[in-house]
């Protein structure tokens, strides 16, 4: 059998079998949409803020987007809330007028809160005073002996309340802020908004009584 010249058999080994697996192309055009990563879901505590108006106490305060100021029938009279949502709860607060006090009387309240204090380790007492407009903040959070931090517990709710008092000459008129149904988990896990809602009370004279 005659041997084939050595230069061809090198051409030979150098040309690409016809059975060889083409390397797979890819193709942009039919090729299927990548997913679309899911929106982070952000909690309350990061929403924009608006001012929101206390409808029928003379204030305002600094809420997140999704609050409103809400009235719902109930034998009597109807109760205004300020409510919204909260990270794996939600909030609830009554806006009421109470009848107004003299400067006694006001003084004999705050003298009474902080007596309360020295009484119940677990009640926290501010008294405000900006001139026109005094304030006492009452809180009571349940807490376990132990560890100091809020009790779980379905029935136990804070007993958060505030009083605001406007000066109308020789007397005040008394509004109050009531917390409803805020459990101690709730209130840990959403104190930072819930006290930054609070302390962006700011009083709207033009919504004050004549």
């Amino acid at each position: 059998m005659p041997r084939l010249p050595r230069t061809a058999a090198v051409l030979l080994l150098a040309l690409p079998l016809g059975c060889e697996d083409k390397p797979a192309v890819s193709d942009p055009v039919n090729a299927p949409p990548a997913e679309a990563a899911a929106p982070a879901t952000r909690s309350v505590a990061e929403a924009p803020r608006k001012a929101l108006s206390l409808a029928v106490l003379p204030f305002t305060v600094q809420a997140p987007e999704s609050w409103k100021v809400a009235t719902h029938d109930a034998p009597g009279r109807p109760i205004v809330m300020l409510e919204g949502p909260l990270d794996g709860d939600e909030v609830r607060v009554t806006l009421a007028v109470r009848e107004d006090v003299s400067a006694q009387l006001l003084k004999q309240l705050i003298e009474t809160a902080k007596r309360e204090k020295t009484s119940d380790p677990l009640v926290e007492i501010n008294a405000t005073d900006t001139g026109d407009v005094r304030s006492i903040h009452r809180r009571r959070v349940a807490t376990t002996g132990a560890t100091s931090q809020p009790v779980e517990s379905a029935t136990e709710t804070v007993d958060w309340r505030i009083s605001l008092f406007v000066s109308r000459g020789v007397r005040y008129q008394q509004y109050e802020m009531n917390f409803l149904g805020l459990t101690p988990a709730a209130y840990a896990r959403n104190r930072q908004l819930l006290e930054a809602v609070i302390a962006s009370l700011a009083y709207d004279a033009r919504n004050a009584p004549l």
